[in-house]
């Protein structure tokens, strides 16, 4: 699998080495994990190991660049592995649908987000985006979405992943139980002081409350660079800023050595994830 993932590529052997690409089985996926993400919470490290359990795959180590925090791996499975519960919606036409169809724990099925159902406004951006995915994924029944007019759900699944941000109490918008919101909706105040004030009244002056949520850092928003890479780095003429992740710019990695050319290459994940901390300060040149 090895040969087929990297010769695919043209990513030589020398660099795909010193990167290192580190192979998981089901044999030793949770001792790997645990090694690949020490540092992160026990949390965070047992979402890696779930996923990693379902497919053996590579962890693809990745390297901060000059003047950056260090930088944890992504994980690329054999085959795509399932990171959620699925996604449940619809996009009908008319009024959505009083009663839905259980959802994956077999409980009646409820809107978006209470129950993870969504709705997709048909004829908008996001609709077309979101057909035109189902119609060209093989793993999906539907080759003409667009036609589906009952709730229905897909798999959230995927073969390039990242661990989850670290769990974070966030704290919501200041508010007392005078304002002109809560005056005007009394059930909407019995609600919150039944959920957040345990059902006590108060008088409570201006206050806010706490809640558990992801933190604001994206561990995948970050540059990377390879060993030999960062070598080359004071010598390039050219730097290549690739947006496709490791494999691609390890295949640009690969051309320069080759070609001997004064050049050198660093990377992110994605399209959607160039804008880096250490991309808009210009850190990695320092």
């Amino acid at each position: 699998m090895s040969d087929k993932v990297r010769t695919s590529r043209g990513i030589s052997k020398a660099v795909w080495d010193k990167r290192p690409y580190t192979r998981w089985t089901a044999e030793n996926y949770a001792e790997v994990m645990a090694e690949a993400y020490k540092g992160l919470t026990g949390k965070q490290i047992g979402y890696m190991k779930r996923l990693a359990n379902q497919q053996p795959g590579w962890i693809i180590n990745r390297r901060n660049v000059p003047g950056a925090d260090h930088v944890y791996p992504e994980i690329r499975p054999d085959g795509p592995v399932r990171t959620g519960p699925p996604t449940m919606h619809w996009h009908g036409v008319g009024e959505p649908p009083e009663e839905l169809p259980a959802n994956a724990d077999g409980e009646p099925g409820e809107w978006y987000p209470d129950g993870g159902w969504r709705v997709f406004k048909r004829g908008t951006e996001a609709w077309k985006k979101h057909c035109e995915k189902i119609n060209g994924d093989p793993n999906e029944d539907d080759e003409q979405h667009e036609l589906n007019m009952e709730p229905h759900t897909h798999a959230n699944e995927a073969k390039y992943v990242f661990p989850p941000a670290e769990r974070v109490t966030k704290w919501g918008t200041p508010h007392d139980h005078t304002s002109t919101y809560f005056q005007k909706d009394k059930e909407a105040l019995r609600t919150h002081i039944e959920k957040y004030h345990d059902g006590h009244a108060g008088p409570f002056g201006e206050h806010s409350h706490g809640y558990r949520d992801k933190s604001d850092e994206a561990l995948a928003r970050r540059l990377d660079i390879h060993k030999m890479a960062r070598d080359r780095l004071e010598a390039a003429q050219r730097v290549y800023f690739g947006i496709e992740g490791c494999l691609k710019a390890d295949s640009i990695l690969t051309a320069i050595i080759e070609d001997d050319r004064p050049e050198s290459v660093f990377s992110v994940p994605s399209v959607s994830l160039w804008a880096t901390p250490q991309s808009r300060t210009g850190l990695w040149r320092s």
